[in-house]
């Protein structure tokens, strides 16, 4: 330290300029660190030694440092991607969680502008999301909205689009970015959607007359099948419950047999009663109903399936007739057979 300091002392001397200060780390009476930076300057044949206390400064300086590591430490520690913007608005750094996602390092996105061209190739939309984008930022910060989360597609380093949400929060002077992947969740959904639109196509389309009934008995879903078979629409039936519809003869078995669904004696029964349709006239029906469990087996609804049975209750109905018809047929032979035997022992008498 000494010797650094005369070095200054002798090239200001030798110069004519004034000597460079120079910090130094100290010891102070009790013992403390102490950093001092020391001025010098001659006033006739003597010098002038100022020594100002840096102590507070670079242990402000030693936080920061300590704080900013921490920090990176953390960010690329996240299981999200994240990019930090620096105080200038362009600087750009990325976590690796980022890099994985999109496959582009951080040496190679080094500013916004560059991260926009890269990741937003084609320059219609790259000027769409730009926009949209600082028009957010600037509500945020002019503080007449939170920063409303920004849904778009990022084309990855080896060309995959990839549909990202990203939110955007304030640290200190940088904004903090993070982005989260969204599209094996779209590609869910999708597949989820396309699901259900199968489903309901092969709901609609069965010959069966089908119904998703709540565990309290009124329908959530009817099919087609089951609004011709009713007279009624999807919407009316949903507001009823089955008891409704069935004919009062028939509700006391049905009761008795759903109550012991409810209750778990059993998962699913099958029934022959009667339904009443919308314009009074009266169906035959062969009911099946089955009550569906979740995957931890809670019951969720129950799934009932509708067989019109009418014109087999018809032919039923025709074969008992027939068979009573038939039966006092043979009883009638009998008797006019019985009878003529007995005219024939009267006849051979008389």
């Amino acid at each position: 330290v000494l010797r650094e300091w005369r070095a200054r002392l002798e090239d200001a001397r030798r110069h004519g300029t004034a000597v460079r200060p120079l910090e130094v780390r100290g010891t102070a009476a009790d013992g403390t660190h102490r950093y001092v930076e020391a001025h010098a300057s001659e006033i006739g044949g003597r010098r002038l030694v100022l020594l100002v206390n840096r102590t507070a400064d670079r242990e402000a300086k030693a936080a920061r440092r300590a704080g900013e590591q921490l920090f990176r430490q953390l960010v690329d520690a996240a299981p999200l991607a994240m990019l930090v913007v620096e105080a200038d608005d362009d600087t750009v750094s990325v976590n690796r969680r980022f890099t994985e996602l999109t496959g582009f390092e951080g040496h190679e996105v080094p500013t916004v502008t560059v991260l926009f061209e890269k990741t937003y190739p084609d320059a219609a939309y790259r000027r769409q999301i730009r926009d949209e984008w600082m028009r957010r930022i600037a509500e945020w910060r002019d503080g007449q909205a939170p920063f409303r989360p920004l849904l778009s597609e990022v084309r990855a380093r080896d060309g995959r689009i990839l549909h990202i949400e990203v939110t955007t929060s304030q640290v200190g002077e940088r904004r903090l970015s993070t982005l989260v992947d969204l599209t094996e969740r779209q590609r869910a959904d999708a597949a989820l959607r396309a699901s259900e639109a199968q489903f309901r196509a092969m709901f609609d389309s069965s010959a069966l007359a089908i119904s998703l009934v709540d565990l309290s008995g009124r329908p959530m879903k009817t099919n087609r099948a089951l609004s011709q078979l009713l007279g009624y629409t999807e919407r009316e039936l949903c507001s009823k419950s089955w008891m409704s519809v069935t004919h009062p003869e028939d509700l006391e078995t049905d009761v008795t047999l759903f109550n012991e669904l409810v209750s778990g004696i059993r998962d699913t029964y099958q029934v022959e009663k009667r339904y009443v349709r919308k314009d009074r006239a009266v169906v035959f029906v062969r009911v099946t109903l089955s009550l569906i469990r979740d995957a931890g087996g809670a019951p969720t609804f129950y799934v009932c399936m509708v067989e019109d049975i009418t014109k087999k209750a018809e032919l039923e109905d025709a074969l008992r007739q027939a068979q009573k018809m038939e039966a006092v047929g043979q009883l009638t032979s009998g008797i006019s057979h019985d009878f003529n035997n007995l005219l024939s022992i009267i006849i051979v008498n008389i």
